[in-house]
């Protein structure tokens, strides 16, 4: 990986459309093995930390050396801070990406959406390079430039299309069918949670795949009046091919 943000910004379509040639899990070595100082380069670390979390992986890598060391806590405060609220996002989103990755293998649909897939005969659907669908539930739209200020404030245009959305961080509520100018600073990213659609997740775990999930929690934003949505949690024992079996659990959230 190039430590450049113009190399942040190339990787979300090139990573979004690798699905469209059924490469589902094409993820990236965050953090990379080249790159400026800790002091130059945490914000964009961070970003990358971001988009990471709404990929099929986020896994941080690097070579073996003092400038390079990628773990969280050596990029000072606000680096940490914000990497940690993401690292716990995926913890508790872990029940909705193991049901979406189930998804993928069951019904050989990317994990990483294009809008296209979606909205395949809006034409604004082909335009949008920087932004996807993360599964059924989110639209997804990391940050790739510099912010400013203290807390690094970046903008970033975002088309929401039909339905209602949520800015996931913090709950507003945005109509669908416009562009709008999402603004986040550093311990954020516009992210936005579909309305009407159930999300399984659950109370953070640092070993979120090796414990059992043994209380459920569903987060869910209002949607459109008269219409709903479905999605099918998916478990197993997670250690075992046993589900081919079919020792499995499917639960439908309506």
């Amino acid at each position: 990986m190039v430590w450049i943000w113009e190399s942040l910004e190339y990787q979300i379509p090139f990573t979004v459309t690798s699905g469209n040639s059924a490469c589902f899990f094409w993820a990236h070595d965050i953090g990379g093995f080249f790159g400026d100082s800790k002091e130059k380069a945490w914000e964009l670390y961070t970003r990358w930390t971001q988009f990471g979390l709404t990929n099929t992986s986020l896994r941080i890598h690097s070579v073996y050396d003092a400038n390079l060391d990628r773990r969280p806590w050596l990029w000072g405060e606000t680096a940490e801070k914000s990497m940690r609220i993401i690292y716990h996002m995926r913890s508790e989103l872990m029940p909705y990406i193991y049901s979406t990755v189930w998804q993928a293998n069951k019904e050989t649909l990317p994990v990483l959406r294009g809008m296209y897939f979606e909205f395949p005969e809006n034409k604004k659907a082909y335009k949008q390079e920087g932004q996807y669908f993360w599964g059924d539930a989110f639209l997804s739209a990391p940050i790739t430039v510099a912010g400013t200020g203290a807390n690094k404030i970046a903008k970033k245009e975002v088309w929401l299309p039909d339905g209602l959305w949520y800015n996931f961080f913090d709950n507003k509520k945005y109509e669908g069918n416009q562009t709008i100018t999402a603004s986040a600073d550093i311990y954020e990213f516009p992210l936005f949670a579909k309305g009407g659609m159930p999300i399984p997740m659950q109370k953070y775990t640092d070993r979120m795949t090796s414990k059992s999930l043994d209380k459920l929690v569903i987060r869910c934003f209002p949607g459109v009046d008269g219409q709903s949505s479905t999605f099918e949690l998916y478990e197993d024992d997670g250690v075992s091919l046993d589900y081919k079996k079919n020792k499995k659990a499917l639960t439908k959230l309506n």
